[in-house]
């Protein structure tokens, strides 16, 4: 992965306790072993091995039962990982055909030819594991501004019922209007937005900087027409900074549009596991919370995590618990 400043990220840089591990010992009562196993290294249902269960066995201070080993067993784990794939899909059943996905976001003189390459290699991918695709009801899972749409509230609209929006980091993009309308109806929509540097000679994208913030702030970054057409769908260059922060957060993942099938296929594999699902979440009367106000449910595969991260509002999940009952 690179991280901000061209940088790889480490191991460091992913999060200890990571959730899925915990709703998976809060499904199964076994919460009292969850920082046993951060002694052990297990930070996620991805760890739960033979040799970190085996691990803990031989610990002192652990003393697992017979019933709880088998808990922890891999068939346990996998078999956790269905039942939240099934109760996942079945969310999706009613009323999201019309949504997409993934919407790749891209300065089209800068990148138009990366993205359609992009959707079409991420179509292939999605449609070759039809079992762990949870876009199969969705009529345009990826979806590409490839018909040059000219009517804002259609553009808009796309945007606000797209789960994730791929942001193709190029020399020009944050200097776009369309681009910029996107991330921020994005961020307001409460879909998440992935930062994707386009790797190839001549794209030097910088990534912004407390000095680029200020610049944005006192309108030496865009130009008059761009920031008047921001204007007049009600953003301003605070909305805009806001955006932009909350974006270049995460850590971009790299795409290689010149090499090989092989290792652009590892990339989007890498991409695909960053996406995750909206679920309308409720507020723990079984109300439902408003769009902004959107708990993130991550794709289900194998080897991928779960994470129940809900952009730090406390969103209730009862809907994803009742609907995991369900199919038990």
């Amino acid at each position: 992965r690179i991280r901000r400043g061209g940088q790889f990220a480490t191991d460091s840089d992913r999060s200890v306790g990571s959730s899925d591990l915990q709703q998976f010992l809060k499904a199964h009562e076994l919460e009292h072993l969850f920082e046993h196993m951060g002694r052990h290294g297990i930070v996620s249902l991805s760890d739960l091995k033979l040799a970190t269960v085996e691990a803990m066995r031989s610990d002192p201070e652990v003393h697992l039962r017979q019933d709880e080993e088998r808990i922890l067993s891999e068939s346990a784990v996998n078999a956790f990982r269905r039942r939240m794939m099934r109760a996942t899909t079945r969310l999706l059943e009613n009323g999201e055909a019309s949504h997409h996905y993934v919407f790749i976001s891209h300065y089209k003189a800068e990148a138009g030819s990366t993205a359609a390459l992009m959707q079409d290699m991420l179509m292939r991918m999605l449609k070759e594991k039809p079992d762990e695709d949870v876009s199969s009801n969705m009529e345009a899972p990826v979806f590409l501004d490839s018909e040059d749409l000219k009517d804002l509230s259609d553009l808009k609209r796309h945007v606000a019922m797209s789960h994730n929006l791929v942001l193709l980091l190029t020399r020009g993009v944050l200097t776009r209007p369309w681009c910029l309308l996107e991330i921020v109806t994005a961020t307001k929509a409460g879909a998440q937005v992935l930062p994707v540097k386009v790797d190839e000679p001549g794209e030097g994208f910088e990534f912004p900087d407390d000095a680029f913030y200020e610049r944005l702030q006192s309108g030496r970054v865009l130009d008059r027409s761009c920031m008047k057409f921001l204007q007049s769908e009600g953003i301003d260059a605070t909305d805009l900074t806001r955006a932009l922060r909350q974006v270049f957060r995460k850590i971009a993942v790299p795409f290689s549009p010149h090499k090989t099938a092989n290792i652009r296929t590892a990339e989007l594999s890498d991409l695909l596991k960053e996406c995750k699902l909206r679920v309308r979440a409720t507020d723990g009367r079984g109300r439902s919370c408003p769009s902004e106000a959107m708990a993130i449910l991550p794709v289900i595969s194998e080897g991928r995590e779960l994470d129940f991260a809900s952009r730090d509002d406390e969103l209730m999940i009862s809907d994803i618990s009742q609907a995991v009952s369900s199919v038990r």
